[in-house]
């Protein structure tokens, strides 16, 4: 049954893409979006910013409503500094994320590669 409903999902992608493009185009008020505008911000989106603390507790709370475990294994990204966005002075902008295998811990960090760390 999971295996249908994941095949459905997946055979409807196509569809669904074109829909919500065709949707954004009108609220830019185009006939058809431009490759750069698919991934745009909604002309109506909020703007603004959410302070590193408090999108800090965002995630480990969304995680931690899914499951207390997985919440721990993400709190170790913050407290191993695996994540490393919050802007100070002297970091370079810019983001990446270093891929790696299983056994090892990934690095996500606002920061380019080669550049020191405070």
């Amino acid at each position: 049954m999971v295996d249908a409903l994941v095949g459905s999902v997946r055979a409807a992608y196509p569809r669904l893409s074109h829909r919500y493009y065709a949707l954004k185009a009108s609220w830019f008020k185009k006939k058809k979006l431009a490759h750069w505008d698919r991934n745009a911000p909604l002309p109506f989106a909020a703007t603004g910013s959410i302070a590193w603390p408090d999108a800090k507790k965002m995630v480990l709370s969304a995680y931690g409503a899914f499951s207390p475990e997985m919440a721990g294994i993400a709190e170790r990204f913050f407290t191993d500094r695996w994540i490393d966005a919050p802007v100070r002075p002297g970091k370079a902008p810019g983001a990446f994320s270093h891929p790696t295998t299983p056994s090892a811990a990934s690095l996500c960090a606002d920061e380019l590669p080669g550049k020191p760390r405070d």
